[in-house]
């Protein structure tokens, strides 16, 4: 038979073993939650990343559009260069310009009406002289 005093110390045992199962499982449940947390934690930062990747993949490729526009728009100019009109031969149309001077030149329309009102001019001025 197990006597009292060692019953005793087996019932301490079994109910320290008891808290610490206890203590161990409290433990293993926080764990749990903080692995929960950082698992969560994890995914938000995946599918933040993942839409950042997508809009830094969107905006090269918006860049490589405008730069092949601008390549185009480059070769365009290029291409076009050498029907372009040179320094000396745009000086030789300025000074030509100015020889001629199409500003001053009238059309038949306002020479017509600039003579008719001389014409009535100098008729009126011969009417009131009568």
């Amino acid at each position: 038979m197990v006597d009292d005093n060692a019953a005793g110390r087996i019932a301490k045992l079994l109910n320290e073993f008891g808290l610490r199962v206890t203590s161990f499982e409290e433990r293993i449940r926080i764990l749990e939650d903080k692995i929960d947390a950082l698992n969560n934690t994890t995914i938000n930062q995946e599918k933040d990343f993942n839409e950042n990747i997508t809009e830094l993949r969107q905006s090269v490729q918006g860049m490589k559009s405008i730069l092949t526009e601008l390549k185009e728009r480059v070769n365009y100019v290029i291409n076009e260069m050498p029907s372009l009109v040179r320094r000396d031969e745009l000086k030789i149309i300025e000074k030509f310009i100015k020889l001629w001077q199409p500003v001053k030149f009238a059309r038949i329309e306002d020479v017509t009406r600039i003579i008719d009102e001389k014409i009535n001019g100098l008729y009126k001025s011969k009417k009131q002289n009568n």
